[in-house]
């Protein structure tokens, strides 16, 4: 019979690898993922358009940082109200193997 229970440390390592990519997109890592200063660029444009896009990279990275959240959120939840159903489901089976058929 397969076995349909969440394991605590696969929960556990989906969390980690979720904080890992919301510590990737910290403000000063995504900067220096570039390597590029905004006085760097040599031409006026250049550097509007490189500021527009840390703004807008600001707000998804914001984005991104609350689905993190929800989701490991969310997995945690699934995963203890997985063992409260194992629990009773299991109260149940025992209970019916004491009833006469």
């Amino acid at each position: 019979m397969p076995d349909f229970s969440i394991n605590e440390e696969q929960i556990k390592a989906v969390a980690k690898k979720l904080n890992d990519v919301v510590d990737s997109f910290a403000a000063d890592k995504a900067i220096g993922l570039l390597g590029i200063s905004i006085g760097g660029f040599g031409s006026l444009s250049l550097t509007l358009t490189y500021t527009d896009f840390m703004t807008k990279i600001g707000k998804r990275r914001t984005t991104i940082e609350t689905w993190h959240a929800s989701t490991d959120t969310a997995l945690h939840d699934t995963a203890k109200q997985s063992k409260q159903n194992d629990q009773q489901w299991a109260a149940l089976f025992r209970s019916d193997l004491n009833q006469p058929l």
